[in-house]
């Protein structure tokens, strides 16, 4: 599918004159880390270029949290313009309970990962590919275990359900996904990527460091070689040539296996320097600028691939509104070929979506076709709406996220979501009329540090607060109308 599918839909958003102010504070996000690479995690160093963001549950509770990573120029009101992501998945001593002090983990288990690296500056996440340039989203999630013994780590499905909830949170080029991990966070890649035909073709390209998750030993099939190489997904495996506790052996295996299909599908770099821990640090070259292979570092490697194919169905629209106490639904294709069904799944404020319908595909079709469903039990006060078409072959594709607000009508109702937040709140405004509203943010010294107006049209209205420069505390958020005027407090985490 084109990114039609993914196109802007917002529910009762009319286009506003808007206007933004904010004071600017410095947030401070401060982790002990090792700036040595030794492990010895005693030395506090404030990181400028991550965020953290917790507050939601995802994969049978498994993710919890992520570090984001974005580009300078990146808008999140400007969803024309797309950028590639790329998903870095961390070793086992990363695992955590995504709150924002047990996501230093993710720096402080391998200072030489991905996330410090970028830190330090050891990373250009600018790239040109064929003329055109490029800006990474990278995304790092937390995992909260991952104990081969038991059977108790992240499976296919679980980072499955982690990709469905957060590519839809940012401005993604679908076409450019790509995943990449270290050590135990290689295995959730390789099992991700070679567990189903759907899930291989859903990403542009993959890279594995240091991995350990062999060939025919569970989860992964002994023929599951097969599956990417018949999803012609890129893959490049490094590994250090002297790697005791993960035999290099493993990822030889898999770059041969592929290849044998599919010649020159995947590459296989040996390493030999920088290989601590028993030779298990492949990852310090691997995401260090500096290591080329074949002319290209990680980065110039992933972008060479995307997944630009024609898509099954074109989404021309999709929106909602109140009716009576219902949610009444509807989205139109202009084109559908070999399209399943859709299934509606439903999200409160907390973002926690669970499926409430599905509905028959029209299977081919060159022609306009509208669907519709009703929901007549909405949840109170805010929710969440989005489709997942998924066509015969298995390929899911997620539309953006429809919002709705369940309120009496004819009458001012105001919501925050999410509260307490970590880098995006926004208030939720039903108004009777079009009118100007206003939403000012003061510390609880009353002095103004955020602000916005809009004027917006009658019905329900969100307004994303502009807070990105707020440090961690507790804020008031006042919402005026013409006629109307209420407070709530807003806690940053």
């Amino acid at each position: 599918m084109m990114d039609k599918f993914y196109s802007k839909v917002k529910v009762a958003v009319i286009a506003c004159l808007l206007m933004i102010t904010s004071t600017k504070l410095v947030a401070q996000y401060t982790c002990l880390v090792d700036p040595n690479g030794a492990n010895n995690n005693t030395t506090p160093v404030t990181i400028t270029k991550w965020k953290p963001v917790s507050g939601f549950s995802v994969g049978n509770n498994f993710f919890k949290g992520l570090l984001e990573f974005l580009p300078s120029d990146y808008d999140p009101a400007n969803t024309t313009k797309k950028y590639p992501i790329i998903i870095y998945i961390p070793g086992v001593g990363a695992t955590g309970n995504g709150s924002s002090t047990d996501l230093c983990k993710i720096f402080n288990d391998v200072e030489r990962g991905l996330p410090y690296q970028l830190e330090l500056g050891n990373i250009n996440t600018d790239v040109s590919f064929n003329g055109q340039d490029f800006k990474y989203i990278i995304i790092a999630p937390q995992y909260t275990a991952y104990n081969y013994n038991t059977n108790f780590y992240p499976k296919a499905a679980d980072f499955e359900a982690f990709l469905d909830y957060v590519l839809p949170l940012y401005n993604v080029d679908l076409s450019r996904v790509y995943l990449t991990g270290m050590s135990s966070g290689s295995n959730i890649v390789i099992d991700y990527v070679s567990s189903t035909d759907a899930r291989a073709k859903r990403v542009a390209a993959f890279n594995t460091a240091s991995l350990c998750s062999p060939l025919g030993q569970a989860p992964v099939a002994a023929n599951a070689y097969e599956v990417i190489a018949a999803a012609n997904l890129h893959g490049r495996f490094t590994h250090c040539q002297n790697d005791m506790t993960c035999l290099p052996t493993i990822s030889e295996n898999w770059y041969n296996s592929i290849n044998g299909v599919k010649p020159n599908l995947s590459e296989f770099n040996y390493i030999t320097t920088n290989c601590r821990v028993n030779g298990h640090d492949s990852w310090t070259d691997n995401y260090n600028d500096d290591l080329t292979y074949n002319g290209r570092n990680l980065y110039n490697y992933f972008i060479q691939f995307d997944r630009q194919a024609t898509l099954p169905v074109s989404l021309k629209y999709f929106n909602g509104k109140m009716n009576s106490g219902k949610v009444d639904l509807e989205w139109s294709t202009s084109s559908e070929t070999s399209s399943a069904r859709f299934v509606i799944e439903r999200g409160g404020g907390n973002y926690a979506f669970t499926e409430i319908a599905s509905i028959e595909a029209a299977g081919n079709s060159n022609s306009n076709k509208v669907y519709r469903f009703t929901d007549s039990k909405p949840l109170v006060n805010l929710n969440l709406y989005r489709i997942v078409q998924i066509d015969q072959d298995g390929t899911r594709k997620i539309s953006e996220i429809v919002k709705v607000m369940n309120k009496n009508s004819g009458k001012f109702n105001l919501t925050v979501s999410p509260n307490p937040f970590t880098t995006k709140v926004s208030a939720f405004v039903n108004l009777d009329k079009k009118q100007q509203v206003k939403a000012v943010v003061t510390d609880l010294n009353g002095r103004q540090v955020a602000n916005l107006t809009r004027l917006c049209n009658e019905g329900t209205t969100e307004l994303s607060i502009p807070v990105s420069n707020l440090g961690k505390g507790i804020y008031l958020l006042r919402i005026e109308t013409d006629s109307y005027s209420e407070v709530q407090k807003i806690v940053r985490q």
